[in-house]
């Protein structure tokens, strides 16, 4: 254990390593850390805005870790997990000069605000008005298992689940008057798959075949309001939305290192992918005040907003080919080519979720080719050259 370092502002972190060592097949470790402290801005001291506690802008984050695993003749299992999370303020700029109606307490269309002017000149060069709190935190979980199954061929197998959640909550917009003051975007993600593949030693080949499926679920979780016109987030009086978007992927690959020679290597692939996507809404479940008082604003409900984005499915299948060459003429040269194709699905993104403007029956998916090729020169000792290496591709 290392123990607790302090810097500046305030900072401070600690961090923990446990190994049990192997012990009848049996071995484990534990580790994490934890980091906090302060900005060197710090937020006005006489605003009359929601600000953090204390003068400074505090941030914080941890991680841990767990794993262990058990061998025994013909394989193995293991089990690990891990979580982590990070929390900041975020300030808005800083004007350089002094602005009328711009103040440490906000600001208005009429420039009605009372309080000191908001710049570097007036309210100080190291004072900043920290207008949201974003943190981010994920979990996973996994098991793995290796096994020897015999005639000279080993099962491998692996499950997982990875938790996500994004928080940004807008403490308040500068402009006291706009119908978005606050904002709570709170969006989630799931993910759990499994694969199983099997590793098959040949005379002249090493041959992998198998495959996986993983499912994710994104939900969108976004709240606009304003105290001023008697909005709250569960009676929001802009947007609201509460959007999934579900995702399975299946895939079945084979495979097959030949190597007709011991300098040379040709590992042809093939990889069947399939993808389905569905897309649903559930904002008034989730938000039935807003919907009941403000039937307008629920983003990603048709029933209620007409012209948003309806229900949506897609499915999606392709080939993925793929192929790599290695030749090792001399001792100190090899030379390489290889060429792959791949489908995904678009990346979604953004703060409200995917799909506000699009379809989801618009999606189509992405698609990738790659091909590389080269050599390698390694010389360790050479009657002019000492680990002497160069590559070229």
């Amino acid at each position: 254990m290392k123990p607790p370092g302090y810097g500046s502002f305030n900072s401070k972190n600690i961090h923990f390593h446990i190994n049990t060592g192997m012990h009848d097949g049996f071995a484990a470790v534990i580790g994490g850390g934890a980091s906090n402290g302060n900005s060197f801005l710090s937020a006005p001291a006489d605003s009359t805005l929601p600000l953090p506690k204390g003068t400074r802008l505090p941030s914080y984050s941890y991680a841990w870790y767990f794993k262990g695993i058990k061998k025994f003749h013909g394989g193995n299992v293991s089990l690990g997990a891990y979580l982590a999370k990070g929390d900041a303020y975020k300030p808005y700029v800083i004007p350089i000069n002094p602005i009328n109606g711009v103040t440490i307490n906000g600001m208005n269309k009429k420039g009605s605000i009372p309080g000191q002017l908001y710049s570097e000149q007036t309210s100080g060069f190291y004072t900043a008005l920290p207008y949201k709190d974003d943190s981010n935190s994920t979990w996973l979980l996994y098991g793995k298992g290796n096994f020897d199954i015999g005639a000279k061929t080993h099962l491998h197998a692996m499950i997982w689940y990875r938790h996500g959640h994004r928080q940004h909550f807008q403490l308040y917009d500068y402009d006291l008057t706009n119908i978005k003051y606050y904002e709570a975007n709170t969006p989630t993600d799931s993910v759990y798959g499994t694969k199983i593949y099997f590793a098959t030693k040949l005379p002249w080949n090493d041959l992998k075949y198998g495959g996986y499926i993983l499912h994710s679920r994104y939900e969108t979780i976004n709240s606009f309001w304003n105290p001023l016109y008697g909005g709250s987030y569960e009676n929001s009086n802009d947007k609201y939305r509460d959007n999934f978007f579900d995702q399975t992927l299946t895939a079945a690959f084979v495979q097959d290192r030949i190597h007709p020679i011991h300098s040379l290597s040709i590992t042809p692939g093939f990889r069947v992918i399939g993808i389905q996507t569905n897309y649903t809404y559930g904002t008034c479940t989730k938000f039935p005040e807003a919907c009941a008082n403000n039937p307008k604003g629920a983003e990603g409900n048709p029933a209620n907003n007409p012209g948003v984005t309806p229900y949506a499915s897609t499915n999606f299948s392709q080939l993925e080919p793929s192929v790599a060459v290695n030749w090792q003429p001399l001792s100190h040269l090899a030379l390489f080519a290889n060429y792959s194709t791949a489908y995904q699905q678009p990346a979604n993104g953004g703060g409200g979720g995917p799909y506000q403007s699009l379809p989801a029956s618009s999606l189509s998916l992405e698609k990738a080719n790659y091909y590389q090729a080269g050599f390698k020169v390694h010389v360790k000792h050479g009657q002019f050259l000492h680990h002497f290496l160069a590559s070229v591709r």
